[in-house]
């Protein structure tokens, strides 16, 4: 449970906590919103899912609510040591309290004012039109969850990863997905097959072909060139926050919920 220390009104836990007091509706609640983790890349998966799990039960020992929205973090910021522990402990976290809803801040629409990047120069922040549509997700999952909404409006999660043949491996995912188009940055073309998968935490660059099964558009089929895939190694979606040899921040392209455009949430899983 929270210690008292922490309703002074001069911490902004104790201001939120006196503001939903005063106000009658610490109980009532209808979703806390999480959107959080660039200060702590190089937190290990353990480190940021205990921190976090900590976080939401002492939630729940003082208010009463019904979701917890939670916002993956992206690429960005930098970090030398990348943030995808912090991804995937998100992902688990999600994956293991059912009030919990993912979303994340993959698959912002480019930015028609500042030629196409919604990243401020830090590399960190946005410009407006990023938090925006984050604004406008967030809101539709709301309209899903709480008021008769028709579309889900989560984030497109894995399901499993599975060797087929020792050069081909498929992704199911539990929506349908789509591919994001090439996007060219400072002359430089960038695509998802090239720049957004690992194994065993190393780059892979050797994918021949990337594409959405025809049959069932929430499985994702990767061929792979010149390697051989082994079960029990490591898949990464999303490794990094920049593109490779420059400083720019990674803003796409990514895989994303073909009907909501929203990206998929990021991973790291065992080939089974």
């Amino acid at each position: 449970m929270l210690s008292k220390k922490n309703f002074n009104l001069d911490t902004p836990y104790g201001r939120l906590y006196h503001r939903l007091e005063a106000s009658g509706l610490k109980q009532h609640i209808k979703a806390f919103i999480w959107n959080q983790g660039e200060s702590n890349a190089g937190d290990s998966v353990l480190e940021y899912k205990t921190a976090l799990t900590q976080l939401y039960h002492d939630l729940n020992s003082e208010y009463t609510f019904e979701k917890f929205y939670l916002v993956q973090t992206p690429p960005g910021c930098s970090a030398s040591s990348g943030h995808q522990t912090v991804r995937e402990a998100q992902r688990q976290f999600a994956e293991q309290h059912s009030q919990v809803n993912i979303i994340t801040r993959h698959g912002f629409p480019t930015n028609p004012l500042f030629d196409g990047n919604y990243f401020l120069s830090d590399g960190c922040h946005y410009h407006a039109l990023g938090y925006e549509v984050l604004a406008d997700w967030i809101s539709h999952m709301a309209l899903y969850d709480f008021y008769n909404g028709s579309v889900d409006f989560q984030a497109p999660q894995v399901i499993s990863v599975k060797r087929e043949t020792s050069k081909s491996l498929s992704i199911e995912f539990d929506k349908p997905i789509a591919i994001q188009p090439d996007l060219k940055i400072d002359g430089i073309v960038y695509t998802v097959k090239d720049q957004l998968f690992a194994v065993n935490s190393k780059k892979i660059t050797s994918i021949s072909e990337l594409k959405v099964d025809s049959k069932n558009p929430k499985k994702l089929r990767i061929t792979f060139k010149g390697k051989r895939l082994k079960k029990g190694a490591v898949l990464t979606y999303i490794l990094g926050d920049t593109y490779p040899e420059t400083s720019i921040p990674y803003r796409g392209p990514w895989l994303v919920d073909a009907r909501t455009g929203i990206g998929a949430v990021g991973f790291t899983s065992t080939i089974k």
